[in-house]
């Protein structure tokens, strides 16, 4: 096997991972350049099959419009800062800009682009997405960047947030997204370092590989090889973690899933991740609960100050065409 990068060797990094989120069936490898450090994940989903499957696994149609609307947050951007969620690319839009956001999910993305007082249009595989749009009236395109959506239109900024990495060709994904902006528009994109602290430091159990919808794993030196191949000149580079991400990944420890088997742990509303009261799951508990009691005093500062080293779980990139 070749790097899809840059045609190097690739390494076998990590074998028989399996979906320990949503509980899809099936074992995958992650395989790893040796030159330029990227990672892949094979075997891919097909992009054909992905907007189906999406639909399935992805909890896309267990909300609703009043849901929806009570999630949008674009304001107080120093309390995002100190929680990290300031790791959603359409946050970093001009006002009264044209905004194309790809992977817009259930709509709060183009509803905080219209209260950031821009214009909102965006592209989700997921048909469910399309219910929502008609109920917010939301601009939704059901598809893919690649099926050059909204035509006739231009957009001075198209984002990404937790995207490129589902991608099944991210190269052809970029030019495809270069396509859809005016002369000085920009795009802005989000999404895991596979280089981050806490990839090292848990290895397998590290929760942002997302096997097998995560196809695409970047270090920096690998997103700066594909920006160069799509001929795309980087504004500006960082890393961000969003402190509820390492709650969520205290708790992945603790309770590990079977291949086939859906794992609470990402509930908003569980602190526990499982039923069962034996001693290790109560000590578990107990670990858990002082994690989310004490986050603001321990995971905030050590998040800030691993995001300004450069080893955050998420980068977020600007970028234009040169």
């Amino acid at each position: 096997m070749k790097c899809n990068l840059c045609s190097s060797t690739v390494k076998l990094w990590f074998r028989k991972m399996f979906d320990d989120r949503y509980g899809a069936k099936g074992y995958y490898d992650i395989y790893k350049c040796k030159k330029c450090g990227f990672g892949r994940t094979a075997p891919a989903l097909k992009k054909e099959k992905i907007g189906a499957f999406y639909k399935k696994y992805y909890p896309l149609n267990k909300t609703n419009s009043s849901q929806i609307k009570r999630q949008v947050d674009y304001k107080n951007n120093l309390k995002k800062w100190l929680l990290g969620t300031n790791n959603v690319s359409h946050l970093y839009v001009n006002r009264n800009s044209k905004v194309l956001d790809i992977g817009s999910a259930s709509g709060v993305s183009l509803l905080e682009i219209k209260a950031l007082g821009s214009e909102a249009y965006g592209v989700e595989p997921d048909s469910t997405a399309q219910i929502f749009a008609k109920k917010l009236g939301l601009n939704v395109y059901n598809g893919f960047i690649s099926d050059n959506p909204f035509p006739k239109l231009k957009f001075d900024f198209v984002t990404a947030s937790q995207v490129i990495e589902h991608e099944p060709n991210p190269l052809k994904f970029l030019l495809d997204i270069k396509k859809k902006l005016k002369t000085d528009g920009k795009v802005i994109l989000t999404f895991p370092n596979s280089d981050a602290l806490y990839r090292k430091l848990f290895g397998r159990r590290w929760i942002h590989w997302h096997i097998p919808y995560h196809i695409n794993h970047f270090s920096k030196e690998s997103i700066i090889k594909l920006a160069k191949k799509a001929d795309l000149k980087i504004l500006n580079l960082k890393t961000i973690t969003p402190n509820l991400w390492t709650l969520i990944q205290i708790r992945c420890l603790f309770y590990p899933t079977k291949m086939g088997k859906k794992s609470d742990v990402w509930d908003s509303k569980s602190r526990r991740g499982s039923g069962n009261t034996n001693f290790v799951t109560k000590v578990a508990g107990l670990v858990i609960y002082f994690a989310n009691k004490f986050a603001p005093l321990i995971i905030l500062p050590v998040n800030r100050v691993v995001d300004a080293l450069g080893h955050g779980e998420s980068f977020l990139i600007e970028l234009e065409p040169k």
